[in-house]
């Protein structure tokens, strides 16, 4: 059983956390973290950019406590930190020169403070040169795929903050190479959900395309339907599932020439909702996925096999009498969990039913058979689920506390919450810490000297 209890400050644990520190010029901002090292930026030091031009590095101690170590300025001003090496004290950072129209990858040694461009690439396209547009601030997103592949795009963006052109590069660590996915498929790219792009085993890439979140896309869906006259035509809400065979994937980005419609698993407009995002799960060279319905009450848990030539096989495994989403306006519960059992074709999902006081908890699995369990929790009034992880056998809850002698909402710094984490399995109390200034965001962290212990930080 892990042991889980709550840490104090993040950044120097003696701080008074009913202090609004958020507001002060040194509240700082987690840029990325791994095993070992936080990289963090002061707030006040970011342009209006968004250029990071001073990090600060952390390392774990053995007292539980994180210890500033480095303190660095990047010679060429970053945009984005996208990877942390622990065991060679190494970054990989994205940086733009918007001037020169060019980005590079930097490779940065934070002990010796050396920094050393690793490759670069022209981003001044034949599609903005067309516009005439001269491009000063761009949209970056990025995602670690595996310890060797990271994916990130850029999104030039005008003054009235428009996007114009959508560029969306893989990067190859290990071999030093950049690759751009093709221009051509603008439509594809500009429509592609960075965060939800998952490389499975080195053997699969899923891509999912689509402008609006699942529960978002729900709601709006469905409240167009209500109306006298519904035109789905209106509505910009299609969604798309891609899986590739990364080899071919990769052979065919060095060639400059992807067709991404041969490898459309899944393609869905206002009738359904992809939920991959967070109902999707990859294990045995196979993908699994729920897709929810917005005409009728029912959802379908889908399985693919995949090849190494694509899918060789997509069936139906288990449907549901109900809309499984995340969380959504027209449910009475929202997911606070999801998960599939290693191993076996069984997957969880938990809910918290919204208009039930005190808050009732269902576990349901489903797959291979079906079970529900229900869990009442004894908590006291206005006591909230805030977070919960079944593997992991804990949740944890927030209280509001308001001074009743002022607005509280006039005067932020008089809410304060207090937090409790409790065993999933016996709802037995374990922490507590009171008096929690409400902008305050929580970093759960595994002791990696400990594995069975969580640790809970505030920053």
């Amino acid at each position: 059983m892990k042991k889980i209890n709550f840490a104090g400050f993040l950044f120097e644990p003696q701080k008074n956390l009913e202090t609004n520190f958020s507001k002060y010029s040194f509240h700082r901002l987690i840029l990325c973290f791994s095993n070992r090292l936080i990289i963090t930026a002061k707030k006040d030091t970011l342009s209006l950019s968004n250029k990071i031009d001073n990090i600060d590095i952390y390392e774990w101690q053995k007292n539980k406590t994180w210890h500033p170590v480095y303190s660095y300025k990047p010679e060429i001003p970053v945009d984005r930190i996208l990877k942390i090496d622990d065991s060679k004290k190494l970054l990989y950072a994205l940086a733009i020169d918007e001037k020169k129209s060019e980005i590079y990858i930097l490779e940065i040694d934070i002990i010796n403070k050396r920094e050393n461009i690793m490759c670069k690439n022209n981003i001044y396209n034949a599609h903005l040169k067309e516009k005439n547009r001269a491009v000063s601030i761009f949209f970056v997103e990025a995602k670690e795929l595996s310890d060797r592949f990271l994916i990130f795009s850029l999104e030039p963006t005008d003054k009235l903050d428009i996007p114009i052109y959508k560029s969306v590069f893989i990067f190859d660590i290990e071999n030093k190479s950049l690759y751009q996915l093709p221009s051509q498929e603008q439509n594809f790219l500009a429509e592609l959900e960075i965060q939800s792009t998952v490389l499975y085993n080195n053997k699969h890439i899923l891509f999912k395309t689509g402008k609006i979140g699942d529960c978002e896309k729900l709601d709006i869906v469905m409240d167009e339907m209500k109306k006298e006259v519904f035109d789905p035509k209106t509505l910009n809400v299609k969604q798309q599932i891609y899986i590739l065979p990364f080899e071919q994937f990769l052979m065919d980005l060095k060639n400059n020439q992807i067709e991404f419609s041969r490898y459309l698993v899944d393609f869905a407009d206002y009738e359904a909702v992809l939920n991959s995002s967070y109902l999707g799960w990859f294990e045995n060279d196979c993908y699994y996925y729920v897709k929810t319905y917005t005409e009728q009450d029912k959802s379908d848990l889908i399985k693919l096999k995949l090849s190494e030539r694509g899918i060789a096989e997509k069936e139906v495994i288990y449907s549901f009498d109900e809309r499984i989403i995340l969380n959504s306006i027209f449910t009475v519960y929202q997911i606070l969990d999801s998960g599939k059992i290693k191993g076996r074709e069984l997957f969880y999902i938990v809910k918290s039913f919204k208009t039930n006081k005190p808050e009732q908890l269902e576990i349901f699995y489903f797959g291979e058979k079906t079970k529900i369990k229900r869990i009442e929790p004894l908590l006291e009034e206005n006591e909230s689920i805030y977070l919960l992880n079944l593997c992991k056998n804990f949740f944890i809850t927030a209280t509001a506390h308001f001074n009743l002698d002022e607005a509280a909402f006039s005067n932020h710094d008089k809410l304060l919450l207090t937090y409790k984490v409790y065993l999933l399995s016996t709802q037995k109390l374990i922490d507590r810490l009171d008096s929690v200034h409400m902008c305050y965001n929580i970093f759960i962290y595994e002791n990696p000297d400990k594995k069975d212990e969580i640790l809970i930080y505030f920053y």
